[in-house]
C-alpha cells in the first residue's frame, strides 16, 4: 500500500520550491507564510503515517525539509547564524522522463543531477563537516528547473524532426510499387532507421559513399554486413525478430519428436548462433501442438493411424513455417531496398538477397531442417537402408554407363562425393545449391581426368541420362540419408531466380538421383 508521504512528496517539493522562490525575491512575508504552510502540510502528512510507523526515504526527506523550513524562519527573524540541520546528499526529485528522448547522449536531467552531486560534494568539502543551509537546496532546485526547461525544448525539437522523417519516409516509400498491409510497419522501421542515422555517424557516412559509387556492389555487400552485425540497428532488430519467430515455432515441434531421427542418423547439437537467440516461450509450443494433440485421442489404438495423423500434422506445419520463413527473409530484404534507393535495381536486389540470406538462415537452419526431416523420416529411413546395403557398391551396381564407370575402384568419383557430403554441413540454401553445382562439375572433371590419363579413346559426351546414374552412385557413397530432405528444403527456400540455368538443372538431377536410390529400397519391399 502506498504511504501518504509517497503520495504527497511531489506536492511538498513544489511547496518548498515556491517558498524558496519568494525568499529569493525578498518577499519575506509571503515566504514566511509559505514556509509555515509547508511545515503544516508536512506535519499532517507524517501524522497520517505515524500509526503504521512507515519510515522510508521520502519520510526522511520530509523531516529534513521541515527542519530546514523551520531553521530558515529562524534566520529570517533572528538574523543570526545558527547551525542548520545536516543536509542529506540525496538524489534530486525525479521528473517524468520524456519517452521520446533518445539522442544517444546524456539528457539535461541527467546532467542536472550530476551537477547537483558535484555541488553537494564541493559544499561538503568546503564546510569540512559544518552543516549546510537552504541556499544549497535553492541551487539544486534551480538546476532541476533549468534541466526541465531544456528537456521540454529538446522534446519539441525531436517532435519536429520526427515529422520531417515521417514525411521523408512517405515520399521514399511512395515510389515502391505493390505496397500491401505491411506498409505502415515498413514506414515505422524506415523512420527508426533515419533516426538511428541521426544519432550515429557511421551509417550516414556509408550512405554517402554508396551514393557516390552506386555500382560498387562489393562495397554494398560490405555495408550490409556492417549493418546486420550491429545489434541495435533497426533492420538488424527486424532480422532477429523474424529469426526468433521461426525458432519459436520450430523448436517445440522438433524437440518433442527428435528421438525419431536419433536411431539412424544423429544430428549435432544446436550451434552457438542458435543458442544466442532466446529460447521459445513454453506456451508457444503448447499452442503449436494443440492442433496435433487434438488429432490423437487416447482411444485410438491403431499405431498406423496415429502415425499417419501425425505425419499429416507435421506436413501442415512444414508448409506454414516454410511460408513464414520466406516472408521473413523478404521483409528484411525489402527494408534494405527501401532504405537504400541506389540498390533498387535487379543487380542491387541480388546483392542484398545474397548477403542477407546466409545471415538469416544460419541460426535457424538446423531447426528448420530437423522439422523437414521429421516430416520426411520415412523416406530417409528407406534411403538409409539402401545406402547401408550398397556401401561397398561400384558404379556397375548403380547401372552407370560403361563409358563413365572409369574403374572398378569403389573410390571413383571421390571428389564429387566429398563435395556433395559438404552440402549437409552448410547452413543456407544458396551455399548448398552451389555445393550441388560443384559436385556435378567434379563428376565432369573426374571423367576428363580419366580419359586424359588413359588416352585410349576420345572423351565421350556426358548427357542427362548418363549424369543421373553417376549422381546416384555419388549419393550412395556420401552415406547421407538426409540428402532427400536437403533437396526438398533447398527447393523450398531458394528464390525462383536462382533455380534457373545450371543451378536448377543440377538440383533437379540430384533430386532424380535421390529418388532413384530411394525407389531401390521400395522395389525390394515389393
Amino acid at each position: 500500500m502506498t504511504s501518504q508521504v509517497d503520495e504527497n512528496i511531489n506536492l511538498i517539493m513544489k511547496g518548498v520550491s515556491a517558498a524558496l522562490k519568494l525568499d529569493r525575491e525578498s518577499s519575506h512575508i509571503e515566504a514566511y507564510r509559505q514556509y509555515l504552510k509547508c511545515i503544516q502540510f508536512i506535519s499532517q502528512t507524517l501524522q497520517k503515517d505515524a500509526l503504521n510507523l512507515i519510515m522510508s526515504y521520502n519520510t526522511h526527506k520530509c523531516l529534513t525539509l521541515a527542519k530546514q523550513c523551520t531553521d530558515r524562519l529562524a534566520d529570517m527573524f533572528e538574523n543570526t547564524t545558527s547551525k542548520p540541520p545536516i543536509l542529506i546528499a540525496s538524489p534530486s526529485p525525479s521528473l517524468t522522463s520524456l519517452s521520446n528522448i533518445d539522442i544517444g547522449q546524456i539528457t539535461p536531467m541527467d546532467l542536472a543531477i550530476k551537477q547537483n552531486q558535484k555541488i553537494i560534494e564541493a559544499y561538503s568539502s568546503r564546510r569540512c563537516g559544518v552543516d549546510g543551509n537552504l541556499s544549497l537546496v535553492r541551487k539544486l532546485s534551480e538546476n532541476i528547473a533549468i534541466a526541465k526547461t531544456r528537456e521540454e525544448t529538446i522534446s519539441k525539437r525531436l517532435a519536429e524532426k520526427r515529422k520531417i522523417l515521417e514525411a521523408k519516409a512517405t515520399t521514399s516509400m511512395s515510389s515502391l510499387p505493390g505496397l500491401d498491409s505491411d506498409e505502415n510497419e515498413r514506414r515505422m522501421i524506415y523512420i527508426e532507421v533515419l533516426e538511428y542515422e541521426q544519432k550515429k555517424k557511421w551509417p550516414g557516412i556509408l550512405r554517402e559513399q554508396l551514393n557516390s559509387r552506386p555500382n560498387d556492389f562489393l562495397f554494398a555487400k560490405a555495408m550490409i554486413n556492417r549493418i546486420l552485425s550491429t545489434e541495435d540497428h533497426p533492420i538488424t532488430i527486424l532480422l532477429t525478430k523474424q529469426q526468433q519467430k521461426i525458432l519459436n515455432r520450430t523448436q517445440p515441434l522438433t524437440e518433442r519428436h527428435a528421438h525419431h531421427l536419433a536411431n539412424y542418423n544423429p544430428q549435432p547439437a544446436l550451434t552457438s548462433s542458435v543458442q544466442s537467440l532466446k529460447s521459445p516461450q513454453s506456451f508457444k509450443g503448447e499452442e503449436l501442438w494443440e492442433e496435433m494433440d487434438d488429432l490423437f485421442e487416447d482411444e485410438v489404438e491403431n499405431p498406423e493411424m496415429v502415425t499417419n495423423l501425425e505425419d499429416e500434422a507435421l506436413e501442415r506445419h512444414v508448409k506454414d513455417i516454410s511460408r513464414d520463413t520466406r516472408e521473413g527473409l523478404e521483409k528484411v530484404v525489402t527494408m534494405l531496398i527501401i532504405t537504400f534507393n541506389d540498390l533498387k535495381s535487379q543487380e542491387g536486389y541480388d546483392v542484398i538477397f545474397s548477403t542477407v540470406e546466409p545471415i538469416y538462415f544460419k541460426p535457424i537452419w538446423h531447426s528448420l531442417l530437423t522439422l523437414f526431416r521429421l516430416a520426411n523420416r520415412a523416406e530417409e529411413e528407406g534411403i538409409s537402408k539402401t545406402m547401408t546395403k550398397l556401401s561397398d557398391a561400384s558404379p556397375i551396381n548403380l547401372k552407370v554407363n560403361p563409358k563413365f564407370r572409369l574403374s572398378d575402384d569403389r573410390n571413383t568419383y571421390k571428389q564429387a562425393v566429398d563435395e556433395l557430403a559438404k552440402c549437409c554441413d552448410l547452413h543456407n540454401p544458396l551455399a548448398k545449391l552451389e555445393s550441388i553445382v560443384l559436385s556435378s562439375r567434379k563428376i565432369v572433371e573426374c571423367v576428363q581426368e580419366h580419359y586424359e590419363k588413359t588416352q585410349l579413346e576420345s572423351l565421350p559426351v556426358l548427357g542427362a541420362d548418363d549424369l543421373v546414374p553417376i549422381l546416384s552412385f555419388v549419393v550412395v557413397k556420401t552415406c547421407k540419408p538426409e540428402l532427400v530432405t536437403e533437396c526438398r528444403a533447398i527447393e523450398q527456400f531458394t528464390h525462383e531466380d536462382y533455380l534457373m540455368g545450371e543451378e536448377g538443372y543440377c538440383l533437379a538431377s540430384l533430386q532424380t538421383a535421390v529418388r532413384y536410390v530411394a525407389n531401390m529400397f521400395n522395389q525390394e519391399l515389393t
